[in-house]
Order: C-alpha cells, then sequence, then structure tokens
C-alpha cells in the first residue's frame, strides 16, 4: 500500500492541489456575491422605496375625481366649452350662452393642435404687407354656407390640464416601471387622439350642420349635452387602459399578497 502511494505521491500532489484550487475560487465567488449584494442592497432598497411612493401616488389617482378617471380630463366641459366658442365665433349666440360662455372662459387654461393644423400651415414672413385683421363675417359665412368650417385648436380647461400635467409626470420620471410607462405613453396618444380628433370631428360636423338645420327650423335649439354625448361615444375609452395600469401597480406594489404573521 505504501509501495502505491509512494508511486503515485506525484499524481495524489496534483489531485489535492486541484482540490484546494478549486474550493477556494467557490469561496471567493461567493465571497464577491454577497460583498456585490451588500454593496448593492442600499441601492436597491432605495430604488423599491421611490418606486412604491410613486406607484402609489399613480393608484390614488387613478382613482380620484370620484373615482371616474375620465371626470379627471374634464372631457364633458371641454366639449361644451368648445361648442360655445363656436356658436359664438359664427355669431350662433344668445344671451344665456354667451353668460355661460364668460363663465367657462375662466376655467379655461392651454389648448390643442387638432389635426386640421399641418393642411392650415402656412410660412410666416417676418415682414408682413399690413395690419392683421380678423376673418370677415362674409368669408364666415361663406364657409357655413359650403360646409367648410375647419377646427384648428381646442381649447382645454384647468382641470384637465391639472390631470394630464400629473400623468406626465408620472410617464416621464426616470423611477417609473416600464411596463408602467408603456401604459400611459399609450394613454397619452388616446387622450391627445381624442382632443385632437374625436372631438374636432364632432364640433365640425354640428358647427356645418347647424345652417342646414336653421333652414329647416329657425327657432331650432342647440343642446349642449347632445353635443358632449356624440363626442363621448365617438372617444376612445380609456376603461382598459386604467384597469391595466391599477392591475399592474398592485402587483408591482405586491397589495394582493397574503403577507405571513
Amino acid at each position: 500500500m505504501i509501495e502505491i502511494i509512494k508511486n503515485n505521491i506525484s499524481w495524489l500532489k496534483d489531485f489535492f492541489t486541484l482540490i484546494l484550487t478549486g474550493t477556494g475560487a467557490v469561496v471567493t465567488i461567493l465571497t464577491y456575491q454577497r460583498a456585490k449584494a451588500t454593496i448593492l442592497q442600499p441601492i436597491r432598497s432605495e430604488v423599491v422605496k421611490k418606486q412604491t411612493e410613486l406607484l402609489s401616488e399613480l393608484l390614488q389617482l387613478l382613482f380620484a375625481n370620484d373615482q371616474s378617471f375620465e371626470t379627471g380630463l374634464d372631457y364633458v366641459e371641454i366639449c361644451k366649452v368648445n361648442t360655445l366658442l363656436l356658436l359664438n365665433d359664427y355669431g350662433f349666440t344668445d344671451k344665456f350662452k354667451a353668460e355661460r360662455l364668460q363663465e367657462a372662459k375662466t376655467n379655461l387654461q392651454g389648448a390643442v393642435f387638432t389635426k386640421n393644423k399641418l393642411e392650415n400651415f402656412h410660412r410666416i414672413q417676418p415682414f408682413g404687407e399690413g395690419p392683421i385683421h380678423a376673418e370677415s363675417q362674409e368669408k364666415i359665412k361663406e364657409k357655413l354656407e359650403n360646409g367648410k368650417v375647419r377646427i384648428i385648436l381646442i381649447q382645454t380647461t384647468k382641470k384637465n390640464r391639472e390631470f394630464t400635467a400629473k400623468l406626465d409626470y408620472f410617464r416621464s420620471h426616470p423611477f417609473m416601471p416600464t411596463s408602467i410607462q408603456e401604459t400611459l405613453e399609450s394613454l397619452n396618444k388616446d387622450i391627445t387622439y381624442n382632443l385632437s380628433t374625436a372631438l374636432t370631428e364632432e364640433l365640425e360636423k354640428f358647427i356645418n350642420e347647424l345652417p342646414k338645420q336653421i333652414k329647416i327650423n329657425s327657432q331650432v335649439k342647440v343642446n349642449l349635452s347632445g353635443i358632449s354625448n356624440n363626442f363621448i361615444h365617438a372617444r376612445r375609452s380609456h376603461k382598459e387602459q386604467v384597469e391595466t395600469l391599477t392591475r399592474n401597480i398592485r402587483n408591482h406594489l405586491r397589495i394582493d399578497e397574503k403577507w405571513l404573521a
């Protein structure tokens, strides 16, 4: 036995050296990983804390305004105000609507370019040939008679601006999880479409049809609620996106998990 060990002593030394080296390497790797985790732990904790705060605030925002997301967007009021502005611009107004418009104007803030922006774009030179004049009554009348009224801007309300500003804050925040940002981006595109396209089309359809209705019945009355109802049916609903956001946020925050006592 001793003779066998003597004959293989070199091989045995190499074998044990290999084992010791491998063991050392494993210990080194495990030590590095533990050290790395220890160093990164404060960073991870801070990210989780920040995301928890952001997602909690966003979840509360989704259920604000009497738990109605679209109430926060103020779609109905925006539709009614822009209808009143159209009626005023084209001479279809009365004392009641004029008073309602003056009241509504105090809540306006900002505007959205419509789908007609590029169609009506023209290059502005630094020097003009004369003073700028408002569009003539003859031109306005011609547009109405030919059904060619086109809307360039949709006025928005303070309520809408404040609400969408909060959504933009969460959408662009660097600590917001990517999946949440993607849904917010999709939501933002649909909000823009609803105002710049869906509402624009409904208002243009209404104002171009109004002269025809007046010819049929000079006593015809404008129903603001009817116009806003048509818009609500034509707009892109946000229900599915809000449900997706709510579900993803609850998953990130592990709200529905059963925690051990």
